[in-house]
């Protein structure tokens, strides 16, 4: 009886700290997305950056295809490369207004855009 509570203990023990693992490294990554998010669209491309200057960088990122859209005033584009588009985001628009760089918007799950904050 002893010998069963102590494995059930065991058992309940590892399933709890493999959670705790994955919950842990899942955030971690979220954290470093967002730290090469913001590196990119808030340090990388600043708001005096025109179309062309931000298609410019965009397109020395290994494996990226970005275009401007003039009638919408965005760039839009994404990376092909699985690791690249994994830590800086899917598909993004990046905004304009008055050919100076506004905001970014990144696809999150189809059809879903969410801004990148650079607070």
């Amino acid at each position: 009886m002893k010998q069963k509570r102590s494995k059930v203990i065991l058992i309940g023990s590892v399933i709890i700290l493999i959670a705790a693992g994955i919950v842990s490294f899942n955030y971690l990554d979220q954290k470093l997305v967002k730290i090469h998010q913001h590196f990119l669209y808030c340090q990388l491309i600043t708001l005096e950056m025109s179309p062309n200057d931000t298609i410019g960088i965009l397109n020395s990122v290994r494996s990226s295809d970005y275009v401007y859209n003039e009638n919408l005033q965005e760039v839009w584009g994404n990376f092909s490369d699985p690791m690249i588009k994994h830590l800086f985001g899917g598909p993004a628009r990046l905004s304009f207004s008055n050919q100076k760089y506004v905001a970014t918007s990144i696809a999150v799950e189809g059809s879903t855009w969410l801004p990148v904050k650079c607070q």
